[in-house]
């Protein structure tokens, strides 16, 4: 990893594999200031991450839905795959692009109630920098489960595949708290409580949707919904 002040003296612009290697594989705050000194960070470089990253990914599950013989929709209807790869290879990097947006904007939101003095310029650099790399990571397992899960049977494999993905899924929130606490200017136990607040808060109206559920299926069933 190149020393802060030499990017700054240099104004060399940092390759995007260095950025998505440095934060991947050494996470800490000072990674997260090392690629934020980077003269080209900006969210629109993270826009275009995330949009390539994602065009990629639903090309994949794309492909694998035509090896495992999975496309029962273009059987069905000859030709709907063809529409479904032109629409979707255009809806599908914008949907995830405007999620990445608005996702970032709440996290800074969040972060700004709670302290925060950053900009949501640095913010959204850094999250890209997670979410490319990790969305990489987690097309692959997804892609490899639904290869070994089309014979009907649970492999060892998946059992694998699914603790890589639990794993991910932590080792992604850890990246996050980095990200924000560095972006934010915020202590490490305020952006860990900005990062998940999100996560609590549809955990909370999950339950409570399903409790009004339960609480009302009877009335609901009596109705015939």
């Amino acid at each position: 990893m190149e020393n802060i002040d030499s990017i700054l003296e240099t104004g060399e612009r940092m390759p995007w594999y260095n950025v998505w290697i440095d934060v991947t594989t050494a996470p800490s705050r000072e990674t997260f200031r090392h690629i934020l000194a980077d003269p080209a960070a900006s969210p629109f470089r993270a826009y275009v991450w995330i949009g390539l990253v994602s065009l990629m990914f639903f090309f994949l599950q794309m492909l694998v839905l035509q090896v495992t013989g999975s496309d029962v929709l273009d059987q069905a209807l000859p030709g709907t795959m063809t529409w479904a790869l032109l629409c979707g290879g255009i809806a599908a990097p914008v949907v995830a692009v405007v999620g990445f947006m608005i996702n970032t904007a709440i996290l800074h939101f969040i972060a700004g109630l709670l302290g925060g003095r950053g900009s949501y310029d640095d913010l959204a650099f850094s999250m890209g920098a997670i979410q490319a790399p990790l969305t990489i990571f987690s097309g692959l397992i997804s892609v490899i489960t639904t290869l070994f899960s089309a014979s009907g049977s649970v492999s060892p494999l998946l059992i694998v595949m699914a603790l890589l993905s639990l794993a991910l899924g932590m080792y992604a929130l850890v990246l996050q708290v980095l990200a924000v606490s560095v972006a934010e200017k915020m202590g490490t136990g305020m952006a860990a409580l900005a990062v998940l607040m999100p996560l609590f808060l549809v955990m909370v109206l999950t339950g409570c949707l399903v409790v009004f559920a339960l609480a009302n299926a009877p009335e609901l069933l009596g109705r015939g919904l």
